[in-house]
């Protein structure tokens, strides 16, 4: 794996990752097609493609922090926070008023306040575990943005702090975090504490951040080096089938224990074939240019994506095409959800988010890429 050429440039790829990521996300939270044995699998652990995102972004920004430590000696921290807000916080924001505008009059006032408060001070995971299952509909996915938003609050002082340490003493203290919070995870186990509570903390589901930090870092190279393309694609094939094997994580089971691990391993894994200097078909596949173009708006169709589904849904109903659930339908809502959130996603790109974006130049510290 070639960190320094992974961080000279773009690395198409990753903009096709962002795009599976966001897809296999799309599935698990579009309606449930049973007779289909693919669709079913990917519905129901479509939710990996959220540590995807996550094992992602923890990648790319302890990358571009390390560069800067190395060329400018330090983090620029105020700059790092800036750039974070302008990605995430213009249409963060503006989907928040759009989804409430769609569904205030379905919903109601009642929970409102109980939302605000924690979409506004983005601790909405936390809020979430008590909202859930009442949540409003089109703002269940925002849990996400929050636990997002407490790692770049940490990140680039975690750096500071560990890369100008050894490598032996990075481990410890990455393993040290690991028995942590999974002995927190253990006890949330134990004390029978319902779902959704380990899969929005970020110390219960921790995998992907770590793992990512670990690749940025470079403390995996080593290892990734040692293993052809071959050996990973089989080590991520029994990977995902030990993940559908596992009790999945609606389940209050010891197999919690488990689930998450090999999920980020899965992450991890992707990852790594997805940057690593030796080529292969994945590379491949997620650098072709529609894969790829669709990932540069792969924030706004994840922000849209529940109001694509929910639209069409209703347009469907309205019209009356197919009744229930019906292959026919699911097939046709699905499809148009699809459709419609990339029309969406693409909109607010070109003529909303491209503003912000243009924006953060100031804020960048070194030459490298800055998601």
């Amino acid at each position: 794996m070639d960190r320094a050429s992974a961080r000279a440039s773009h690395l198409p790829q990753l903009d096709g990752l962002r795009f599976v990521a966001f897809l296999l996300v799309f599935i698990h939270n579009a309606p449930f097609l049973e007779k289909n044995r693919l669709w079913s699998a990917l519905h129901n652990h479509g939710w990996i493609g959220v540590d995807l995102f996550f094992c992602l972004s923890a990648y790319l920004l302890t990358n571009i922090l390390v560069d800067e430590v190395n060329i400018n000696g330090k983090i620029n921290i105020k700059n790092f926070y800036f750039r974070r807000i302008l990605r995430i916080w213009p249409l963060y924001f503006l989907y928040i008023a759009l989804a409430l505008w769609l569904s205030i009059k379905q919903t109601g006032w009642d929970r409102l306040p109980f939302h605000l408060a924690g979409l506004f001070t983005f601790s909405f995971n936390i809020f979430f575990i008590v909202l859930f299952p009442k949540a409003i509909v089109l703002l269940v996915h925002l849990w996400s943005i929050s636990y997002e938003s407490q790692f770049y609050f940490v990140i680039p002082w975690v750096i500071q702090i560990i890369k100008p340490l050894s490598r032996k003493t990075t481990w410890i203290i990455l393993g040290f975090f690991i028995i942590v919070f999974s002995m927190i995870r253990v006890l949330f186990v134990y004390f029978s504490v319902d779902y959704p509570a380990i899969y929005v903390l970020p110390v219960t589901r921790f995998e992907p951040l770590l793992f990512g930090i670990m690749l940025g870092l470079g403390i995996l190279d080593r290892l990734f080096e040692k293993i052809p393309n071959s050996l990973l694609y089989i080590l991520l094939i029994a990977a995902l089938f030990a993940l559908s094997h596992l009790p999945n994580i609606y389940e209050n089971d010891w197999g919690q224990i488990a689930i998450y691990p090999v999920s980020g391993w899965i992450a991890l894994i992707i990852l790594a074939l997805t940057v690593r200097k030796q080529k292969g078909v994945l590379q491949t596949v997620l650098a072709f240019s529609p894969i790829r173009n669709l990932g540069r708006i792969s924030y706004g169709l994840y922000m849209f994506h529940l109001v694509g589904i929910s639209t069409t849904n209703k347009l469907l109903s309205t019209i009356n095409i197919y009744e229930g659930s019906s292959p026919s339908r699911i097939i046709m809502l699905v499809s148009f959800s699809l459709i419609l959130t990339i029309l969406m996603a693409l909109i607010s790109f070109n003529y909303f988010e491209r503003f912000f974006l243009s924006a953060k130049d100031k804020y960048k510290t070194v030459s490298s890429k800055v998601i």
